[in-house]
């Protein structure tokens, strides 16, 4: 069977990507024949979406089945939610078929060990947050053939452990320098900033942190403003308790055009608060 994976989309700017792609691979271990599973865990805005597309694209041609598959942790109904799922991922082999869509878990789990213990598959759950969504979907290794990945992103590293995966990588935030040129790209659309903009700049990093997710949202915010602008926005900034971070990112948001909120976000007003994750 050959793949025909499709390319994802990652950020724009893959500004210290590189080396993290690398250390994943190295756990992925591609030249082994054993099926393997890892984890990818870290805070929210961290930049694990991005890493797991980065490295879909350098390895989905090695395998038989390649999929990302998105986990919503909204939706209401979780039962329903994972039965959806399960047929998702079955119909990157199956196509559309529909004599064969499952409707309950236990059908779903049948039909993935049938269908997938027999290939090499590379398959990339984002986002889990329950443990019956890694139960469901990929139980255990023997449900795929041999020299098989999976590669798993969560921002709950107990997920990881409890489900016994083979490594796990923490997603760390951006280094001094690597921070300040995403800022930028973003800001001033080059890796350097414009004149007299530094004090602007390093007052917005060390108030940011290193989280990529909200360098790229304030950088895209103050984007073309003047320094007039700018100064308002830091008071604006100054004002939140640093801690609160999604209140500077729904702030920043709300100050986008539509075509920018289209491009990059996905919103969601949630009960537990504002979450707030890059679509790239």
């Amino acid at each position: 069977m050959a793949n025909d994976h499709l390319y994802l989309h990652v950020a724009e700017h893959l500004v210290g990507l590189k080396p993290r792609v690398e250390d994943v691979k190295l756990r992925l271990r591609l030249g082994m024949k054993d099926t393997r599973m890892i984890g990818i865990f870290g805070v929210g805005g961290i930049g694990k979406t991005t890493l797991a597309k980065a490295i879909y694209n350098s390895i989905a041609f090695q395998f038989e089945v390649s999929f990302f598959l998105p986990i919503d942790s909204d939706a209401w109904n979780q039962v329903n939610h994972l039965v959806q799922l399960q047929n998702n991922l079955l119909s990157k082999i199956l196509g559309d078929c529909r004599s064969l869509k499952v409707d309950n878990i236990d059908v779903g789990i049948y039909m993935i060990k049938r269908r997938f213990h027999s290939k090499r598959v590379l398959l990339i759950l984002d986002g889990v947050d329950h443990l019956d969504q890694l139960k469901t979907l990929v139980g255990a290794r023997d449900w795929f053939g041999k020299r098989s990945r999976i590669i798993i992103t969560t921002r709950d590293q107990h997920l990881l452990t409890a489900h016994g995966v083979d490594s796990k990588y923490e997603m760390t935030g951006l280094n001094q320098d690597d921070a300040f040129q995403l800022f930028c790209w973003h800001a001033f659309r080059s890796e350097k900033l414009l004149d007299d903009y530094g004090e602007f700049v390093e007052q917005i990093i060390n108030f940011a942190g290193s989280l990529p997710l909200v360098l790229t949202v304030l950088g895209s915010d103050l984007y073309g403003r003047t320094k007039k602008e700018w100064e308002s926005a830091l008071d604006q900034y100054r004002k939140i308790p640093h801690q609160d971070i999604q209140k500077i990112l729904q702030t920043s948001y709300d100050r986008l055009s539509e075509n920018e909120k289209n491009v990059f976000l996905d919103i969601k007003t949630m009960e537990n608060g504002f979450i707030m994750s890059l679509r790239c």
